[in-house]
């Protein structure tokens, strides 16, 4: 009896306990997320300005939320501002918002160390009313910049490409450079070393005309050197940059010199285009000429038989006349019918080689617009340089790019072919086996099934 009545009392106080749960004010508790979590600069500089974005997430966004921002930065307070702001929305369905703090630094900034932080915190839009709203204690972002005089140097070589080239054509190197220093700067020189596809060593570029960049900023540089004396085929390249005598990255980069069966540059294209040009004023001129003389002789036949008809009708029968003047129509007509065609085929001829040089000169331009248009993600694998090539790039897809996380991702394809379909995504460092080689490309096994994958983008081959 007595089991039974506490069991009747803990089904009550139960039920007590749910009741009373039911009948609290409804309340909503959030949670948030922020990367990174600080600004750290330990060389900034008077008049020094820089950004930083956060990324705000949450897990369940099932409500409209209100973002705020509270910064506790003493001095710094007003060295500092955000976008969107200090209040802001994040939307219903919305799990991450950026925020963008930017720090700019007076030029009257005493030379010192200076310590803070921002916190940002959320709160839900929208209460029903008699209900509650818990705000969570948010997240931390700690700030900490040294004002410093003297100058720092800190410059990250992030990406380097080299592109396809026409022989004769410079060979042009690409480089994604972010500067972290307080100071302008640019790398010291460049050294590239070129070897065949047998690892033979052929030549070695170097220079140490570099534009500089900006503190606190990321650009992209292009260094050129005119030195390419290298044959159609395909050549590995050993990249490094350097500041002073510190290499800030070593790379090996694969490309391709293509066939240029045009001229491009010097006194022969120059004498070509001149040759073309008399050619063409030539042509014009004596096709003009001759059909002026054609012309001419038309009239003149007309006039001449009409004379001619006059006088033989008084003198001949209607049947010699008419045998005699048949016979000098056909000599003229053959005569003016030959002229014309001359004159004609003298006319195309010089027009055919005026415009195969224009003809040939625009198809080279759009070859090489092609090949440097091509974006930092592209590994410039153009195999051709007819109109088809041109309009199946438009198709084609990178054979690597550089995901959010900085990190540079290798597509697998179908085919030897960067507009096929594309199987798999690898990341650097990863391996795989190879099967055999076409072109430009290598046949690789993964996960059991046969893919391609572009030759430069496999770092080295294991026999």
């Amino acid at each position: 009896m007595l089991t039974k009545n506490i069991i009747k009392i803990k089904v009550l106080i139960s039920i007590i306990i749910l009741l009373g749960i039911l009948c609290l004010p409804s309340g909503i508790n959030a949670s948030i997320g922020v990367t990174p979590v600080e600004i750290i600069n330990k060389h900034a500089k008077p008049g020094d300005s820089f950004t930083k974005t956060f990324t705000i997430s949450r897990n369940d966004p099932v409500i409209a939320v209100q973002v705020v921002v509270e910064p506790d930065l003493g001095e710094m307070d007003e060295w500092f501002s955000y976008q969107p702001g200090t209040e802001f929305v994040m939307e219903e369905g919305e799990k991450t918002k950026e925020l963008t703090i930017i720090v700019n630094i007076p030029e009257d900034a005493d030379y010192d160390s200076y310590e803070g932080y921002v916190r940002v915190k959320i709160m839900p839009v929208d209460t029903e009313e008699g209900g509650t709203v818990s705000i969570v204690e948010g997240v931390r972002l700690d700030m900490s910049l040294d004002v410093v005089e003297e100058d720092y140097y800190d410059l990250i070589v992030r990406y380097l490409n080299i592109d396809n080239v026409l022989e004769r054509d410079p060979i042009k190197l690409l480089m994604r450079i972010e500067n972290a220093g307080n100071a302008e700067a640019s790398p010291s020189k460049v050294v590239i070393n070129i070897s065949d596809i047998n690892k033979e060593h052929i030549k070695t570029l170097e220079t140490d005309s570099i534009d500089s960049i900006e503190p606190y900023q990321t650009k992209e540089v292009y260094v050129e050197f005119d030195e390419n004396d290298l044959s159609k085929g395909d050549y590995f390249a050993n990249v490094k940059v350097y500041f002073d005598e510190e290499v800030l990255r070593e790379e090996t980069l694969f490309f391709g010199v293509l066939e240029n069966v045009l001229p491009v540059t010097g006194e022969d294209q120059d004498t070509d285009n001149n040759f073309n040009s008399s050619l063409f004023l030539v042509g014009m001129i004596g096709g003009g000429v001759l059909l002026i003389i054609g012309v001419f002789l038309i009239i003149n036949r007309i006039r001449k038989d009409k004379d001619e008809k006059d006088k033989s009708s008084k003198k001949k029968s209607k049947k010699s006349l008419k045998n005699e003047v048949k016979i000098k129509n056909i000599d003229q007509s053959l005569v003016i019918i030959v002229s014309i065609l001359f004159s004609s085929a003298v006319l195309f001829a010089s027009s055919f080689y005026y415009y195969r040089d224009f003809y040939s000169q625009s198809l080279l331009s759009k070859t090489a617009k092609l090949i440097t248009k091509r974006d930092d993600n592209s590994n410039g694998n153009v195999l051709g340089v007819t109109e088809s090539d041109i309009e199946d790039d438009a198709k084609a897809k990178a054979s690597k790019y550089v995901n959010s996380n900085d990190e540079t991702i290798y597509r697998v394809f179908s085919e030897p072919d960067n507009t096929s379909e594309v199987l798999y995504e690898l990341k650097e460092g990863d391996k795989v086996d190879v099967k055999s080689s076409k072109g430009n490309w290598f046949k690789v096994l993964i996960e059991g099934k046969d893919g391609w994958i572009s030759k430069g983008d496999v770092k080295d081959v294991e026999e």
